[in-house]
């Protein structure tokens, strides 16, 4: 009877310990999920990246022509002889990830999963609790039996 309930507490340890590391473990199925979330926000913030740097480049390209310097000086309030000057207020940029030094500004959410020893605790208490309730029921059957 000892061997069977220690056989069926190794093997309810082991089944509670692969369920819940499958699914909160450090490679489970909700950590995977969450890093895919985090992969999809960075190609996101790196797809930004590459607008505002072809938005820059297009920009030190125009900044070498005349006319682009004319609008420049124009915006700035400089005006040549006879011009009419009409200002217009320039929207910023909507991208938000880059703070006033320039420095790109990328939040981390920290992910949640357990880790190794905490499954191992968990399904530990869990096939304790199994194995106490399968002995109570077995003494309560033997104790029927004897009344009976």
């Amino acid at each position: 009877m000892t061997r069977k309930l220690l056989v069926l507490f190794i093997t309810l340890i082991l089944c509670f310990y692969l369920l819940l590391s499958s699914f909160l473990g450090e490679k489970g199925y909700f950590y995977n999920k969450a890093l895919k979330q985090e992969i999809s926000n960075q190609s996101k913030v790196l797809e930004e990246l590459n607008i505002e740097w072809e938005r820059l480049a297009a920009i030190q390209k125009n900044l070498e022509t005349k006319r682009y310097l004319n609008d420049i000086a124009i915006k700035l309030g400089y005006k040549s002889s006879d011009d009419i000057v009409y200002y217009f207020d320039e929207k910023p940029y909507p991208f938000n990830q880059i703070n006033k030094n320039g420095e790109i500004k990328v939040e981390y959410k920290d992910i949640f999963y357990l880790k190794s020893f905490t499954i191992f605790l968990i399904s530990f208490i869990l096939s304790l609790i199994i194995l106490l309730l399968k002995v109570l029921f077995i003494k309560f059957k033997k104790k029927k039996e004897n009344n009976t």
